[in-house]
């Protein structure tokens, strides 16, 4: 059993031993149920991780819960595999980091400096007064108001960003390999109290 991302396969030799002892049919069926389990342990700590917040204290946009929890879900399933996946383009980000430049013909991305401008884009007259503000030492750039004699920062411009991997994106695969390990062991009962005949 392994889920999409890296393919991290979960089949312990406990879980192979439980799984030869079936059919065909049966083991399909068995697979199914441990791979809805994944779904529901990964879907869990993807919630966890969306109450944690963020570290600038930012307004929370729940990311983890919109974009990576609702969209992880049992891909395939046969007699010999199954697959989870999260089908979110930000959380592979999560899971591998990476580099993230701007698109559509813009030469710099803005990463927000307050709460206000998180979630926010800044587009003209989504903050009144907003202007571009470079350094003279060391060139950096931002977007800004005027207040009084100071300026007010909303946004830092760059071309671009790397994050670095989460080493918390997934589960533990110990965590998820005792969690259908578990489960492998009271469908077995169920199967074998059931006494079905072979194909």
């Amino acid at each position: 059993m392994s889920y999409s991302a890296d393919y991290v396969d979960l089949a312990t030799p406990k879980l192979r031993a439980m799984l030869a002892q079936l059919t065909p049919a049966q083991r399909r069926a068995m697979l199914a149920r441990l791979a809805k389990e994944v779904e529901v342990q990964m879907r869990r700590h993807f919630t966890r991780r969306d109450q944690e917040g963020n570290r600038q204290g930012f307004p929370r946009t729940h990311s983890w819960a919109r974009e990576v929890a609702a969209k992880t879900g049992v891909r395939a399933v046969t007699a010999d595999s199954a697959t989870i996946g999260v089908a979110s383009p930000q959380f592979a980000f999560k899971l591998r980091g990476g580099t993230i430049r701007p698109k559509g013909g813009r030469k710099l991305l803005a990463i927000p400096t307050r709460a206000e401008a998180y979630g926010v884009l800044p587009r003209a007259g989504t903050i009144p007064g907003l202007f571009v503000v470079k350094l003279r030492t060391g060139g950096r750039m931002y977007l800004a108001t005027r207040e009084g004699d100071a300026l007010r920062v909303y946004w830092r411009l760059v071309p671009s960003v790397t994050i670095p991997a989460d080493p918390r994106a997934l589960p533990p695969t110990i965590d998820l390999q005792k969690a259908i390990e578990t489960r492998a062991e009271q469908e077995l009962v169920r199967v074998i109290a059931q006494n079905p005949s072979s194909e």
